[in-house]
């Protein structure tokens, strides 16, 4: 069977009669479930953006200068410690809050959007079990796997019915032959009898 011949016995199982109202539910699902898909590339994407900007960000912001210059202005008149300079760490991270934020705000919004997802995968699941393309469908793919093992069965009796008929000629062809030995001794042995007959007479 070709595969044209199967797509015309068997519904699409992505194309539905929109006049069914288990179709337009699902159609319905799909789409919103597209529109949740789509959202969600679109923030993966704005956050490997923000991520490229952050990287950018660290890898040309060199800090080493400011606090050697910080250093340098406060060691005449008190011993140099790391906790002198924890405001300008402080005002130098700053520069990464509106990033940290982005991200936590991206982050939010991709939580929502995976629980939209789940929500509308689970409807569309739903509706499917009751879209009558589906049960069409079902049931179209039920009876040609039933026709398939029958045909399978079919062509197992045909194997041994030939086997056995070819098995069965043999037998029988050995017969005949035996049995032509026999007829023809029996007639040997009529032809004696009628040679011998005449012979007494």
């Amino acid at each position: 069977m070709r595969q044209s011949d199967i797509a015309m016995v068997v519904p699409s199982s992505t194309l539905s009669d929109v006049s069914e109202g288990g179709s337009k539910s699902t159609q319905g699902h799909t789409r919103a479930l597209r529109s949740h898909l789509e959202t969600l590339d679109d923030l993966v994407q704005a956050r490997a953006n923000l991520v490229g900007c952050v990287e950018q960000l660290a890898a040309s912001d060199d800090i080493a200068p400011r606090f050697i210059r910080e250093a340098a202005s406060v060691a005449m008149w008190v011993e140099v410690r790391p906790e002198i300079f924890e405001w300008a760490i402080e005002e130098e991270l700053s520069k990464y809050d509106k990033f940290r934020e982005e991200l936590e705000d991206g982050g939010q919004r991709q939580e929502e959007a995976l629980e939209g997802i789940k929500e509308r995968n689970t409807l569309l699941l739903d509706s499917r079990w009751q879209d009558p393309s589906v049960k069409a469908r079902e049931h179209a793919l039920q009876s040609l796997d039933l026709a398939y093992h029958k045909y399978c069965d079919i062509c197992r009796h045909l194997t041994e019915g030939i086997k056995f008929y070819n098995d069965f000629a043999a037998i029988l062809a050995q017969f005949k032959e035996s049995f032509k030995v026999i007829v023809y001794l029996k007639r040997q042995a009529e032809k004696h009898d009628f040679e011998l007959f005449k012979f007494c007479y």
